[in-house]
C-alpha cells in the first residue's frame, strides 16, 4: 500500500483504511515487498506488512505469502475481516478461509469483461489483437479462480452499476451479496478556486475571455487526446477562439504535439506535461469544460469525480462507468468513443449556454460530489458493508 506508486487502487486502499482508523477501527495492511525488493514491517500511519512476494500483478508467490501471513498474524491477534483490493486474497480464500472461516470482502476496482475492452480499447487491429492473444490466458486463469473461489467471498463491493453486472457474472455472486459503493475523492482538496484557475491562464498567456477545455490522463492512445485535438480543429469557427490545456505525459506526447502543430493548433494548446497531484486542481478550476475523450474502457475514472468537485461541466465518452456517473450530472454530457465531430458539438452546446446557466451548472456537480462522492462517503458505505457482513445481513448500499 506504501510503494509510492500512486496507482488509483493504491490510493485507494490508503484514502479508506485511514478513514477507518479514523472512525476507531485497527487496519493492518499486507501488501507485497518494497520496489527494491525488501521485505518487513512498518507502523505509520497503520501497520503494514511488506511481504517477500515480489510486486507482480497477482503472482502466485503474492497469494501464497499472503494466506500464509494472515494465519501467523490471525493466531496472534484474530481478525474480524479480510478486506480484498480486487484479487489480492485469492491465496486466503482458497487456502486459509477453510481453517478460519473470516468473512472476507473484495473491493472489485475492475472486470475482465472491462480489461479485455481496456487493453483493446475494442477495435480490431493489429496491436489489439496481439494485446489480447497476451490477454486471454490471463482472463482464464481469474475467470477459474473466480469461479471456484469467489462464492466463498461474504461480500463483493463495487463503484458502479456497470461493475457490479459484470462482477455479478464473472464472481457467480448473487446480487444481495453486491454492494454498490461509488469512488471519494478529496474535496478539501479538489474544489472551486477562481483565483487559482485565473492565475495558471494568465501564466499560460491565455485570454481571461477565451473557452478553456481540458483533458487530463496519461498521453496514450485509449485517453483519446488526438480526438479533443480534432474536435478543437471543428471548433476553428468559434469566437473566443477556444484553448486546450493537456495535463499528462506518455509515450503519444511527442506524437500528439506534432498532431497539433500539423492541424494550425500550435497557438491553441498547452501541453503542461505531468502534473503533480496537488496541482491538478489549478488546471480543473483554469478550464471551462473538462473532456474525457477516451477509447478504452475506464472502470470508475477518479478524474471526473475531480472535475465534478472542482464544479466544473463534463464531456464524457459513453464508456466505461462515465454513464453512470454523468446520468446523476445535470449538464454532463456522453459522446460516442472517438467521434470528434460529436465532441465537437458537444463542446458548442455548452458554450452556447449563458454564463450564469453554465455556473448553475458547475455548483450543481459540486453538489454532487459533496454527497456522493466524497471521501467520508466511501468510508462510511464501506464501513456499514463490512458491518452488515459481520453479523450476516443483506447489503446495505445500492446506488
Amino acid at each position: 500500500m506504501a510503494h509510492g506508486t500512486g496507482g488509483g487502487m493504491e490510493n485507494h486502499a490508503r484514502w479508506l483504511a485511514l478513514g477507518l482508523v479514523e472512525r476507531g477501527h485497527q487496519v493492518i495492511a499486507l501488501t507485497t515487498a518494497r520496489p527494491g525488493g525488501s521485505s518487513g514491517l512498518e507502523e505509520d500511519p497503520f501497520p503494514t506488512w511488506f511481504l517477500p512476494a515480489p510486486a507482480t500483478r497477482y503472482s502466485g508467490a503474492w497469494w501464497r505469502e499472503s494466506a500464509a501471513a494472515f494465519a501467523r498474524l490471525h493466531a496472534q491477534a484474530p481478525f474480524d475481516l479480510v478486506w480484498s483490493q480486487s484479487a489480492a486474497a485469492i491465496g486466503y480464500l482458497a487456502e486459509a478461509y477453510p481453517s478460519f472461516g473470516v468473512p472476507c470482502v473484495a473491493i472489485m476496482h475492475g472486470s475482465l469483461r472491462g480489461e479485455f475492452h481496456r487493453r483493446t480499447f475494442g477495435l480490431p487491429s493489429p496491436r489489439s489483437l496481439a494485446l489480447l492473444a497476451l490477454y486471454l490466458p490471463e482472463a482464464a486463469r481469474f475467470t477459474y479462480l473466480w469461479r471456484r473461489y469467489g462464492p466463498r467471498l461474504a461480500a463483493a463491493i463495487v463503484p458502479s452499476p456497470e461493475l457490479a453486472e459484470d462482477n455479478r457474472h464473472e464472481l457467480h455472486l448473487p446480487p444481495e451479496r453486491m454492494a454498490i459503493i461509488p469512488l471519494g475523492v478529496d474535496l478539501a482538496r479538489f474544489s472551486p478556486d477562481p483565483a487559482a484557475g485565473a492565475a495558471l491562464r494568465e501564466r499560460l498567456h491565455i485570454p481571461s475571455t477565451a473557452p478553456v477545455l481540458l483533458v487530463v490522463g496519461r498521453l496514450s492512445r485509449q485517453k483519446g487526446v488526438h480526438v479533443a485535438l480534432a474536435a478543437l480543429q471543428r471548433l476553428s469557427g468559434q469566437r473566443p477562439v477556444p484553448f486546450l490545456l493537456v495535463a499528462g505525459q506518455g509515450r503519444e506526447a511527442a506524437q500528439l504535439q506534432r498532431t497539433a502543430e500539423r492541424a494550425g493548433l500550435t497557438g491553441q494548446v498547452r501541453f503542461l506535461g505531468q502534473v503533480p497531484h496537488d496541482e491538478l486542481p489549478s488546471c480543473y478550476n483554469a478550464a471551462d469544460i473538462c473532456l474525457f475523450p477516451w477509447l478504452g474502457w475506464e472502470a470508475f475514472p477518479i478524474s471526473i469525480l475531480e472535475a465534478l468537485a472542482c464544479g466544473r461541466p463534463v464531456i464524457a465518452s459513453r464508456i466505461g462507468s462515465a454513464p453512470s456517473i454523468l446520468g446523476r450530472v445535470n449538464g454532463g454530457l456522453l459522446v460516442p468513443p472517438g467521434d470528434a465531430r460529436a465532441l465537437a458539438e458537444a463542446v458548442g452546446r455548452l458554450l452556447s449556454v449563458p454564463p450564469a446557466e453554465r455556473r448553475a451548472i458547475g455548483q450543481a456537480a459540486r453538489r454532487l460530489a459533496e454527497t456522493e462522492f466524497s471521501l467520508q462517503t466511501m468510508v462510511e458505505r464501506t464501513e456499514a458493508v463490512f458491518a452488515s457482513c459481520l453479523r450476516r445481513e443483506g447489503m446495505p448500499c445500492r446506488w
